[in-house]
């Protein structure tokens, strides 16, 4: 029985030899360059005049696609460069600081979370609980940001069902601020008008903070991964955090507690109160946007590790 197998396998592997023998010396008599191709743009044979050059041939058809292939790409990134242009520029027409703002919210955001860190846990246990803070201020820097520039008032309006210019009317117009001040070159905004305005962002606040808190707890866990593979003596006085609970978490919170504190910081504290009161007074007025999103941004911070403690997502060993 096995001579038998032993056999087949011989015969096998000759037939295979062979068969390759053949191929090699028929691709010499034969070039590929004489045979006929199949073209699907009109789906006939045609026969090419003189030989030609395979891997020329792989090269030509490589070269024909990668335009259409980075033209697409290009026409991807373009459009969305020009949409995040579009939208900056809007926020900057109606509020000139806005810049400004940005450059100072995302200073707030780290220091007002490290901050909140230090007056929720105590100085001496912020490096026994690193972990927590580190992803806690990765987290609200990209989660407070992005509340920030979703909600700040812009020139041009949410239109319902994307409904053209030529369409916005009272009906249909939603105001990007729920606060926010009717004016000239806008209709009327109405009470349903500045609930939608509130409503209207909440799914894109919790996609922002949901994915702000994956990232966040998400590269922290990696880094903690890291730490046990390089020290494995190392022993951390806190228990993993479980990513997804926290990203839903931190969704929900940005969807809610701060789509309502920066909808009241930029609708009413900032261009009602403290640019009417200190208008002739520009660095009176600076200084105090400077304490008052640095309230909010530590009022915020605090909220949420008080949020995350409270549903035990962050336990202490």
């Amino acid at each position: 029985m096995q001579q038998k197998l032993t056999q087949v396998k011989n015969m096998q592997t000759l037939l295979l030899f062979i068969f390759i023998t053949v191929s090699v010396s028929s691709t010499k008599a034969f070039p590929i360059s004489h045979v006929t191709l199949l073209t699907p743009k009109h789906n006939t044979l045609h026969e090419k005049d003189g030989p030609r050059d395979t891997s020329s041939l792989i090269k030509n058809s490589i070269k024909d696609e990668d335009p259409l292939v980075n033209n697409k790409k290009e026409h991807k990134y373009r459009n969305f460069r020009s949409s995040i242009s579009r939208q900056y520029q809007q926020r900057m027409a109606a509020d000139p600081a806005f810049l400004s703002k940005s450059i100072l919210e995302v200073g707030i955001a780290t220091s007002s979370q490290l901050l909140a860190e230090v007056n929720r846990r105590g100085f001496d246990r912020i490096l026994p609980e690193i972990d927590f803070v580190f992803a806690a201020t990765l987290t609200a820097i990209v989660g407070k940001y992005y509340s920030m520039w979703r909600v700040a008032p812009t020139l041009e309006s949410q239109v319902v069902l994307n409904k053209s210019k030529d369409e916005v009317t009272a009906s249909t117009f939603i105001p990007n601020n729920a606060f926010q001040s009717s004016s000239s070159t806008l209709p009327t905004i109405q009470f349903h008008h500045r609930i939608c305005a509130f409503l209207l962002p909440m799914p894109s606040l919790f996609q922002a903070g949901f994915l702000a808190s994956l990232f966040g707890y998400g590269i922290t866990s990696f880094l903690i991964q890291m730490r046990n593979f390089f020290f494995p003596s190392f022993i951390s006085q806190t228990y993993p955090v479980n990513i997804w609970e926290a990203s839903a978490f931190t969704g929900v919170f940005v969807a809610l507690i701060s789509n309502l504190r920066y909808q009241m910081l930029q609708g009413i504290i900032e261009p009602r109160i403290i640019n009417r009161l200190f208008r002739e007074y520009v660095l009176i007025k600076r200084s105090m946007i400077f304490l008052v999103r640095y309230a909010n941004g530590l009022l915020g911070s605090s909220l949420a590790i008080m949020g995350m403690r409270w549903l035990g997502l962050q336990k202490v060993k």
